[in-house]
């Protein structure tokens, strides 16, 4: 009879250790980016918010120096530049605009990772960015389904009651750059102490420019939850 063997936990360690080795290897895609050199920082068509060398993405709408790393992450970079000490080929070598570079492991001990040019090995045109390449249109001012304020601190906390333009569900988009693209509703109530006036609460629904906005937005937005025979018999009493 053939022996059966079972995987203890000392065995499963070992796996489990073997796994993320090899995994750690593979290319892991995370978006364009920016690596700003000494040319680029000299440049006054930068980006204002790039202010040392290094890699920068941009993230929700904020260009963000990014100084964590894994080993296999690979960005696109957006500039031409000269690499630097970083890179396993050295300082000084030109590296063009849409090439990919990628987290490698370098000699040494500790092990030490560096930048390693990939060239245009990688097409990462296919993957979405965080930034949506065609932004939500759900809610727009030009259409009237939205009202535009530059940012949240704009909007309206009260009103009077007899003359008041905002109305409970009303849609309000930011259009200040910390908050563009932003999605408030509104939620108008009388206020407790005095009749004449009502407060105005808005909730944030999400935005329509980036990925997880959006899924947030589409998530609050859609119905999600049937209505139950209590609540249909509630406003079929109260109408």
């Amino acid at each position: 009879m053939a022996v059966k063997k079972y995987l203890d936990d000392q065995g499963l360690e070992t796996l489990v250790k073997l796994i993320k080795k090899n995994t750690a290897k593979v290319y892991k895609i995370r978006g364009s980016a920016v690596y700003a050199d000494a040319d680029y920082l000299a440049n006054p068509d930068k980006h204002s918010e790039i202010t040392s060398e290094g890699l920068w993405q941009l993230i929700d709408g904020t260009w963000t120096k990014i100084t964590e790393f894994e080993e296999g992450w690979v960005y696109n970079i957006e500039n031409t530049f000269k690499t630097s000490a970083d890179f396993i080929e050295g300082a000084g070598s030109t590296v063009e605009a849409g090439s990919n570079i990628v987290v490698a492991e370098a000699s040494g001990d500790p092990v030490e990772y560096k930048w390693d040019q990939l060239g245009n090995v990688l097409d990462m045109d296919e993957y979405q960015t965080k930034k949506l390449v065609s932004p939500l249109t759900v809610f727009s001012a030009t259409d009237g389904t939205a009202v535009e304020y530059a940012s949240s601190s704009a909007l309206p906390s009260s009103q009077t009651a007899a003359t008041g333009t905002v109305n409970t569900y009303d849609i309000a988009i930011m259009t200040g750059d910390a908050e563009l693209g932003d999605v408030y509703r509104a939620i108008v109530t009388e206020n407790a102490s005095d009749a004449t006036l009502e407060d105005i609460a808005w909730v944030k629904l999400g935005d329509q420019l980036t990925v997880e906005g959006a899924l947030e937005l589409l998530s609050k937005m859609c119905p999600n939850t049937p209505i139950t025979d209590e609540e249909i018999e509630d406003i079929w009493n109260r109408i």
